[in-house]
């Protein structure tokens, strides 16, 4: 799966405006279909080819559950959409079989080490969690696999703005842990969170200040409507903690 990096944010951000999604695939092997789950499936349209599937969804600070469907298997991204992101162009491919040998488990920590592009550390996630789905793993291997899945997922949620942390991952994280140490595995679950959730804060009060300088204040009342819902959530917290910005000034100077 390849993901560009999110564009620079638009002058005159719209908060009800709807943000495109595409999803096309390299290799032989199509998902049979690309859907939204919102509790119900909302499916993206393939076109006439169907060599790509296209949607959009609401531009609104929060996670969004878009799963690739395989014969085998469903496949899960989550997507933090906001005001300021820009049309959202993903390429999924299938990771590749793999088994429960140590070796093979030591060469996916080595590759996740050395993984240092968007592709490489999406297509490392994904080998983790295509190995982590293998039966008759020791708990080593799966913990390995585990570990990789979330530490390259939190990795790109922490620097797109459009890609968050799937629940999967962070689950199996802490459940593959507990022999060890799950309470440090949910700390570091948390700090991902945080940071992640932090980038968004940081960018709609970015944006807020910079429309304020420029005399844009209905754009500018619209992205503190935003940035209000979010510090009144107590999920988001911690978000508003990792950038150093007090949610009380939020929460007691609406526009």
């Amino acid at each position: 799966m390849t993901l560009p990096l999110a564009a620079a944010p638009v002058a005159s951000p719209d908060a009800g405006a709807t943000i495109p999604v595409t999803v096309t695939w390299t290799g032989s092997d199509a998902p049979s279909g690309v859907f939204f789950d919102d509790g119900a499936e909302v499916p993206l349209t393939p076109n006439a080819e169907r060599t790509q599937f296209t949607g959009t969804r609401q531009a609104a600070p929060r996670s969004h559950l878009l799963i690739v469907r395989y014969a085998d298997d469903d496949v899960p991204l989550m997507l933090r959409i906001t005001p300021t992101t820009q049309p959202i162009s993903l390429r999924v491919f299938r990771a590749r079989a793999t088994d429960c040998a140590g070796s093979s488990a030591e060469q996916l920590r080595r590759d996740s080490l050395a993984a240092s592009s968007t592709a490489k550390k999406m297509e490392v996630m994904l080998r983790g969690r295509r190995m982590y789905q293998v039966p008759g793993c020791t708990n080593w291997v799966k913990r390995i696999a585990a570990q990789v899945y979330f530490t390259r997922n939190c990795d790109l949620a922490k620097s797109h703005e459009f890609l968050d942390l799937t629940e999967e991952a962070k689950r199996w994280f802490v459940e593959s842990a507990v022999a060890i140490n799950r309470p440090a595995a949910e700390a570091e679950v948390a700090a991902c969170l945080n940071q992640a959730r932090g980038r968004t804060v940081a960018t709609l009060f970015t944006l807020q200040n910079n429309l304020i300088a420029s005399d844009q204040t209905e754009q500018a009342r619209e992205i503190n409507s935003e940035l209000h819902g979010l510090a009144k959530d107590p999920d988001w917290a911690g978000g508003f903690s990792a950038v150093k910005l007090d949610r009380e000034i939020i929460l007691n100077n609406p526009m």
